[in-house]
């Protein structure tokens, strides 16, 4: 299913994805270059996913994105609720899986994170913070246990937290999932959006 992991607080939100696709029913690798996330607005706002490649590209070729308004971005991920196109894909394959969150930069300058959700119908705001660091993330839950406490240990009580300290996190949280499942490589993408 992949991993994906983001840190934010009010200044910085750090993206990290591995590249690895691989196909659930059979297992083969097809790929183990793909970012699982998008940039929009001059990598001021991203889309993220995990799940199946199908339902992923099928919502990021029809999201209308054309702000850091993340208000519209809501209106726009509502829409799919009802759409016929990804009903179809889900009836079709209902095996397929999604998870998806989006945000960055809002056109106010303030970092804001939501996570949508198909099947439950939902779009849930996350509430960022100046002085603690939210995690999110997404993938299969099985293996979250271990990048949460490498979260914990590597970033509890440190100060003065830089990007490069949250990649560094991120790279392990990664590295330590990768080991787990081979549905996760330890090839990185990563995004830096940073309060201006």
């Amino acid at each position: 299913m992949s991993f994906v992991s983001i840190i934010a607080n009010e200044k910085l939100c750090c993206i990290m994805s591995d590249g690895r696709l691989t196909n659930r029913s059979t297992g083969e690798i097809a790929q183990e270059d793909l970012k699982k996330y998008d940039t929009y607005n001059n990598n001021t706002s991203f889309i993220a996913s995990t799940g199946t490649k199908g339902v992923s590209d099928y919502i990021l070729k029809h999201v209308k994105i054309k702000s850091n308004n993340y208000d519209e971005w809501i209106d726009s991920f509502e829409k799919f609720y009802d759409d016929p196109g990804l009903s179809l894909i889900f009836k079709l394959h209902p095996q397929s899986r999604l998870q998806l969150t989006f945000g960055g930069l809002n056109h106010k300058n303030q970092i804001e994170l939501y996570s949508f959700n198909y099947i439950a119908r939902t779009i849930k705001k996350h509430k960022v913070s100046k002085e603690e660091y939210l995690l999110l993330l997404l993938g299969e839950a099985k293996y979250f246990d271990g990048p949460s406490d490498i979260y914990k240990r590597e970033l509890e009580d440190k100060e003065n937290i830089t990007a490069s300290d949250l990649i560094s996190v991120q790279k392990l949280m990664n590295n330590h999932v990768a080991d787990l499942t081979p549905h996760v490589n330890k090839n990185t993408y990563r995004l830096v959006i940073k309060k201006q």
